[in-house]
């Protein structure tokens, strides 16, 4: 009986193989859409401010969002890994845009792998048990909606997971016992700064860990690696935050600012409990950031059904209820490690959500601000799906291949997204970037609050929003007079927007409508102007 227990555990292992290599191959066709498709979903209107940021760069012009000015609106790790797909492409846009889908690809390659080597690592402490269960750990991690969302959003999220799981991967093998593994160390959370500059709540708990660990008897040595960690980390992200300090006499990015707006709310609360909802259950994509009106009986399953399954699993830990699981998993070091990097995450986005929840007005974001906790909710899957395994290989199997299938509908779906995802996420592409062809002169300067993507393909945009231009934050309440400083006449947003920008009757103030579509509209100002932005 054992030994066709062996067998089948055996070819559960080839399958897991099977299903994460063929999501991987099958996901890499993103990057081949048709030039219309590969511009929309999954890709966010704000990624194109980091494409636009990172071709200036390319093209010599500086870290500029339009014309000359300078900008900090963006996460630095991501947008400089993507300077070399515009170098590659020279002018052409899109083919930029499909080396882009290429690197983030491999950066979700290198975050399934680290996530599945943490997680089956710890989840056996048998080399041949984990070598089987690290491949259905890699495809759990490919399969999840969330997670895929979060990789090819064409923002920073996929390489801020793919840093933290190379973080957590490293301290898990090596922690911080010899000199050299911490100077490693403080590299990487260095690099994690990079990748999202939030992260630095999670280097200031791990530097303090090291400052105040009760274990490390010599406060020599505990200061010591305080000083290496936090020297260490500021010392690579550094150039970051002296830029910013310099240019805009700020660490605060206009991003940051733009979003800008403290106090609490239901609506705010209720959006961050909803990240927290999808972002620790990935596999159950929510189609939103928040949960519906009422009660969110789906979340509340989802719950206790957690609750339960961590309660079995403990139950068998303790139990030892297959003669192969036992306490002594907990105590290895490198386990020991494991545990102690999930509570410094866990603290660290437990203290980013109350942040977030009362200074930032983007509820919208809060899912992606949160997307480090899919690293946890994807390691407490891999747990569970070990204790399956070992219970019966068959329904491990089935339950691999069947949480990997809605991700590869999505990506067979996404080769014709202009026609399955028409709708709002993509007017911008098909309605606000022809409007402004057909009715704004080439040589005219025109200004969006929504800029990201006509900002990409039309070079003469006014950011008005205020996250890639700092200018404009100091005229939210007074946009014409905005708009007359720099002398552009023409306005493209939408009906919402342009009311916030320009009052409930612009016609007082000299605008005139001038093109409507289903989204957007333009408005013109009936005065002289010079095109010069200043």
């Amino acid at each position: 009986m054992e030994s066709r227990s062996r067998f089948n555990q055996g070819r559960i292992w080839h399958i897991g193989a099977i299903v994460a290599a063929f999501a991987a191959l099958f996901l890499l066709s993103l990057a081949f859409r048709p030039g219309r498709e590969v511009l929309q979903t999954p890709l966010l209107e704000d990624s194109f401010y980091v494409f636009t940021v990172a071709q200036h760069i390319a093209q010599g012009q500086g870290i500029v969002i339009q014309g000359n000015t300078w900008t900090n609106g963006f996460q630095p790790l991501f947008t400089f890994l993507c300077v070399p797909a515009f170098l590659l492409a020279r002018q052409d846009k899109i083919l930029a845009i499909r080396f882009v889908f290429g690197l983030s690809w491999l950066l979700y390659l290198l975050a399934a792998y680290w996530v599945a080597e943490i997680g089956s690592d710890f989840a056996t402490d048998s080399p041949e048990d984990s070598r089987k269960l690290k491949w259905a750990a890699m495809a759990l991690y490919l399969g999840a909606p969330s997670v895929f969302i979060d990789h090819f959003n064409g923002l920073e999220t996929g390489c801020l997971l793919a840093v933290y799981a190379g973080a957590w991967r490293f301290y898990q093998l090596r922690g911080v016992v010899r000199k050299r593994d911490t100077i490693l160390f403080g590299f990487l959370l260095g690099l994690l700064v990079l990748a999202r500059i939030d992260a630095v709540f999670l280097v200031i708990i791990i530097c303090l860990h090291q400052l105040f660990d009760a274990a490390i008897p010599s406060w020599q040595t505990r200061m010591g690696k305080f000083l290496t960690l936090a020297g260490l980390s500021f010392l690579v992200s550094s150039p970051w935050w002296f830029y910013n300090l310099l240019v805009f006499h700020s660490i605060m990015p206009t991003s940051g600012k733009a979003e800008a707006q403290l106090g609490l709310s239901a609506h705010k609360l209720k959006s961050m409990a909803s990240a927290w909802d999808r972002n620790l259950f990935p596999w159950f994509y929510l189609n939103g950031h928040e949960w519906p009106y009422g009660l969110p009986w789906g979340s509340v399953v989802r719950l206790l059904i957690m609750i339960a399954c961590l309660g079995w699993v403990y139950h068998g830990y303790r139990h030892r209820t297959d003669g192969e699981i036992s306490l002594r998993t907990f105590a290895t070091e490198t386990n020991k490690r494991t545990l102690q990097f999930a509570q410094w995450l866990i603290l660290s986005l437990a203290i980013l959500a109350c942040w977030y929840t009362y200074t930032s007005g983007a509820a919208y974001f809060y899912t992606r601000y949160l997307a480090p906790l899919t690293i946890i909710g994807v390691l407490i899957g891999i747990q569970l799906y070990s204790m399956v395994f070992r219970w019966n290989p068959r329904i491990a199997a089935a339950g691999i291949t069947g949480l990997a299938l809605p991700v590869l509908v999505v990506t067979a779906m996404l080769w014709r997204a202009d026609r399955l995802f028409a709708g709002a996420p993509h007017s911008y592409l098909l309605e606000q970037v022809p409007l402004v062809e057909k009715y704004v002169p080439q040589d005219a300067w025109v200004a969006a609050g929504q800029s990201g993507t006509l900002g990409f393909f039309r070079p003469r945009v006014v950011n008005v929003d205020g996250k890639v231009n700092g200018d404009a934050l100091l005229f939210q309440h007074s946009m014409p007079a905005y708009l007359r400083q720099i002398r552009v006449n023409y306005l493209c947003d939408w009906p919402g927007e342009i009311r916030r920008y320009l009052g409930d009757r612009p016609e007082k103030n000299g605008w005139r409508l001038i093109a409507s579509g289903i989204y957007f509209q333009i408005w013109k100002f009936d005065g002289e102007s010079d095109h010069a932005v200043r």
